[in-house]
C-alpha cells in the first residue's frame, strides 16, 4: 500500500530534476519546484503560494493628513 507518508527515496543533484522531488545536497534535503523553465530547490513542507485575501492590512495610524 503507498501512501504520501512514505515519500519517494531522495535523489542527488546528478539526478534529472523533476517537480516534487525530493534531492538530498550537503546533507540536507530539499524538494524540487518549478518556476517557469527553472527547477529550484527548498524546504520540504515551505509555503509555495501567498493567498492576498489571507492577510490583513492595517491602515497606519494617524490616517495622515495636516
Amino acid at each position: 500500500m503507498s501512501t504520501s507518508a512514505h515519500p519517494e527515496p531522495t535523489k542527488t543533484l546528478g539526478a534529472p530534476p523533476a517537480t516534487g522531488q525530493l534531492v538530498q545536497h550537503e546533507g540536507k534535503v530539499y524538494e524540487t519546484i518549478r518556476e517557469g523553465r527553472a527547477y529550484i530547490l527548498i524546504p520540504p513542507g515551505t509555503q509555495r503560494a501567498v493567498d492576498p485575501s489571507s492577510k490583513i492590512k492595517s491602515k497606519p495610524a494617524g490616517g495622515g493628513g495636516g
